[in-house]
């Protein structure tokens, strides 16, 4: 088996390279990458943005948000957190997400970690969740992933994700949330260099292990993918399912409503109602709005181009763009 860990703390490298590596290996070559992100959510592909992530903290707190490959729920990354991937070639092994994790928890159980496995495959420690994990296949490859939760910034983690504040409807995948806790919590001794190396100890007993890093020529290609698809709006934001929104903000200390359809990123249909005398400059900008990605610096031009922020007093275009964005 390969091991390759990556030195990138960039969520959309770390994830183009998983799935440049998974395209790339041998039929009788399997791998395993290891890699660790900066502050981020990565949501599954099947997942929608609004829903899951809380853009507004997101944004504020320099939290990047990623889409993945595989499906499954939403997850929170920092440099507390780790990544690990397998990579294989195997009919046997298709879904059977328990023995794929077998490593892992043998790593995890010889470090005096009382782990457990649930009926949905997450890793447990004293009932609280420390690793969940997805499945991707292509052909007759399988890419298995999962995080492990060893010193990660667990009030960081509950303020990224979503709350359940705004009435959303759509077809996604929808996470489950489940109580969390930090592997250092139980045994502060146990940090990810000495969980690497035990996991490594594992993987000899069952085969040849051998230490890879990329070539340049591997870094090249997945810049690009990175570029091209992972860091884009359209593959995180636009490749959220259809979906319809009525939620609640305050504008100029007023509660307005929104009601949003939107598809492959661009709005629908948006009707903005208030409860002052507002109602035909909204509508005005309901109008333009529609047809406008969902996307803060195109909704703030389009709303300039308007002018009509000029005639709602104590609403600017930054405002309100925020609130559609939110």
């Amino acid at each position: 088996m390969k091991i390759i860990q990556l030195d990138s703390h960039d969520v959309y490298f770390n994830l183009s390279a998983e799935e440049f590596i998974f395209r790339q290996v041998a039929d009788t070559e399997p791998c395993l990458l290891l890699w660790q992100n900066d502050n981020a959510v990565v949501i599954g592909k099947h997942q929608n943005t609004v829903e899951e992530v809380n853009l507004d903290f997101a944004d504020s707190n320099h939290v990047r948000v990623a889409r993945r490959i595989s499906g499954g729920g939403a997850v929170y990354h920092d440099l507390g957190n780790l990544n690990y991937s397998i990579i294989d070639y195997s009919e046997a092994m298709r879904w059977d997400i328990k023995r794929m994790a077998e490593p892992v928890v043998a790593a995890l159980r010889r470090m005096g970690i009382d782990v457990e496995v649930n009926d949905r495959n997450d890793l447990l420690i004293a009932g609280r969740k420390i690793s969940g994990s997805s499945q991707y296949i292509r052909r007759d490859h399988l890419l298995h992933h999962g995080t492990l939760l060893f010193n990660a910034d667990l009030d960081k983690l509950s303020r990224s994700l979503k709350p359940d504040y705004d009435h959303i409807e759509s077809r996604s995948r929808k996470s489950v949330r489940s109580p969390v806790t930090n592997i250092q919590e139980h045994n502060p001794a146990v940090a990810i260099p000495d969980f690497i190396a035990a996991l490594t100890e594992v993987l000899k007993e069952s085969s040849e292990v051998n230490i890879c890093t990329l070539t340049d020529h591997d870094s090249a290609a997945i810049n690009k993918l990175r570029d091209e698809k992972y860091s884009t709006w359209e593959w995180v934001h636009a490749r959220s399912p259809a979906y319809t929104i009525t939620k609640h903000r305050l504008l100029n200390g007023q509660t307005v409503e929104i009601n949003m359809a939107v598809k492959d990123g661009i709005i629908q249909s948006l009707n903005i109602k208030n409860g002052f005398d507002l109602v035909k400059e909204f509508e005005t900008i309901g109008k333009t709005l529609v047809g406008q990605r969902l996307r803060k610096e195109d909704l703030s031009q389009a709303i300039e181009k308007t002018n009509n922020q000029k005639n709602i007093v104590g609403v600017s275009s930054q405002d309100l763009t925020n609130a559609l964005i939110s």
